[in-house]
């Protein structure tokens, strides 16, 4: 999982072992450096810094497939043959559908494993339809940008990082499933640099 060969493993010799698991399918020429991974993993640590905020992440993660199920397309008004299912996701948790949401995901308001600020956190994230590789990688308009204009430092950092980590989760090898094929040393790069603008605090 790329979550954990990111985010675990602070000493070196363990970081060296998560590192040739996330790069182990790429080609050479474009195999993601050493440092780069260093970097990455320093910078969402400095992200996610108590296990509640790596709780969140990983809950987003690994719920953010459930919009690609007929059913919670269909229960939040959209056609599963034609509907996106980040839509489907931010539909989800927004107020419109809360019925929705306890239905298909009952212990989301379980206060024994989310705080209300955690589940504040998690819907801000999941609803923000601005995606960092998206944005990047794929030429997108920059009236995207205007989407988070009003959102807090952390939910941003939050919701970029879910972005690289889904991306680099999707597109694996099936012979190496813990190597990510996009997550390469370009991509790292183009993606740390918008990171970097993107969290800046302001002057």
């Amino acid at each position: 999982m790329t979550l954990r060969n990111l985010y675990e493993g602070n000493k070196k010799p363990r970081m060296n072992e998560y590192w040739k698991k996330l790069t182990e399918a790429q080609p050479r020429k474009r195999k993601l450096t050493f440092d780069t991974f260093r970097e990455m993993h320093d910078l969402l640590r400095q992200t996610l810094i108590s296990p509640g905020d790596y709780d969140m992440m990983m809950y987003s993660m690994l719920i953010h497939n459930i919009g690609k199920n007929p059913d919670v397309m269909r229960g939040v008004g959209l056609d599963p043959a034609m509907g996106s299912h980040d839509e489907a996701v931010r539909r989800l948790f927004s107020p419109e559908y809360e019925e929705q949401q306890q239905k298909f995901l009952p212990t989301f308001a379980d206060s024994r494993i989310f705080t209300d600020r955690q589940k504040k956190t998690i819907a801000d994230v999941l609803r923000l339809p601005f995606n960092l590789p998206g944005f990047v990688l794929s030429h997108r308009s920059p009236d995207e940008i205007r989407t988070i204009e009003s959102v807090d430092a952390q939910t941003l950092a939050i919701h970029a990082w879910h972005g690289i980590l889904d991306i680099a989760g999707t597109h694996v090898d099936n012979n190496h499933p813990e190597s990510s094929l996009i997550l390469n040393e370009p991509t790292a790069r183009r993606l740390l640099d918008a990171l970097d603008v993107l969290t800046e605090p302001p002057e």
